[in-house]
């Protein structure tokens, strides 16, 4: 919880900071584009999100509100595998179970509200609820864990570095209750597994999700930073394309290492693609090690 309330409080502060980085003066790096060439470059940024909008989740925020009920101690993350199935069932209040019920019926036909990372949606605790429903499920339950991992693909179709991450985690934990029930590994969760074309995919989706804090600005200030928006996505179709066609971590890794010191873009979709992306790109690459990894420990005939 309180990770989330600090990953919010980041999000606040990067949208305050849209008129600090949209005013900017322009940099010698990113020379004037004509307004029908940018529009070219961030159809193309689109393109590259593969996703639509509205982007953000918060029709989960009525599945599960902020302030809700507390998943008990003993089904805290160190304890929930230690419990048999029954055991964990057993222990999960009323209320959980409900809100699990209601995630898992999200996932079977999501819909969207919103701005992406926009807080309406505290994603810790639901990820939390969905590792809760695997560690509930036994062997015999494999249409429950399907479940779980669609509604996790789910948290990462729309939206940014934020979702991303909460999407890889119900993966890892979906091919960890895999290997430790003994349940072959199904077709949607070996094409799971992350790749450098998904680390691309979330890289343009979170260009849509800056851009979507501009446009949730008062009419008057979109105008007043429209040269600022106008070279943020010049800069967005240049970091994102770097990513385009890269097929190996090892390649990304050369692809979204910083420039010389002083170079780096200061508008805002420049600035928000760039923050951590070493460490995005690290979970993603880890994640992919940490399932293949599981998924080598299933059954085969999956």
């Amino acid at each position: 919880m309180r990770r989330t309330l600090v990953i919010a409080t980041l999000l606040v502060a990067v949208a305050a900071g849209v008129v600090w980085f949209t005013q900017a003066q322009p940099t010698p790096s990113v020379p004037a584009v004509p307004p029908e060439e940018v529009a070219r470059r961030w159809a193309q940024v689109e393109r590259w999100a593969q996703t639509e909008r509205p982007l953000g989740l918060a029709p989960l925020a009525q599945v599960v509100p902020r302030g809700g009920p507390a998943i008990p101690i003993a089904l805290e993350p160190a304890a929930r595998w230690v419990g048999t199935p029954p055991q964990v069932a057993e222990a999960l209040p009323s209320d959980i179970a409900q809100q699990i019920d209601g995630l898992l019926a999200w996932g079977a036909a999501p819909t969207y509200a919103g701005l992406c990372g926009g807080g309406e949606v505290d994603l810790v605790a639901v990820v939390d609820r969905l590792r809760v429903a695997l560690a509930a499920a036994d062997a015999t339950q494999v249409d429950r864990a399907k479940a779980v991992l669609q509604t996790g693909r789910a948290l990462g179709a729309r939206g940014g570095w934020l979702h991303a991450a909460m999407a890889l985690a119900v993966v890892e934990s979906t091919a960890q209750w895999a290997a430790a029930r003994g349940v072959p590994a199904w077709p949607a969760l070996r094409a799971a597994v992350p790749t450098p074309r998904d680390f691309a995919r979330a890289a343009a989706q979170e260009a849509l999700c800056a851009a979507d804090l501009v446009r949730s600005l008062p009419k008057a200030e979109q105008a007043s930073l429209a040269a600022g928006v106008a070279r943020s996505r010049v800069i967005a179709h240049e970091q994102v394309g770097r990513l385009q066609g890269v097929d190996t971590f090892e390649a990304l890794r050369a692809a979204t290492e910083p420039g010389p010191e002083g170079t780096q873009p200061e508008e805002i979709l420049g600035h928000t693609l760039m923050v951590n992306q070493a460490a995005h790109l690290a979970r993603f690459e880890r994640t992919a090690r940490k399932v293949t990894a599981l998924l080598a420990q299933t059954p085969t005939g999956g």
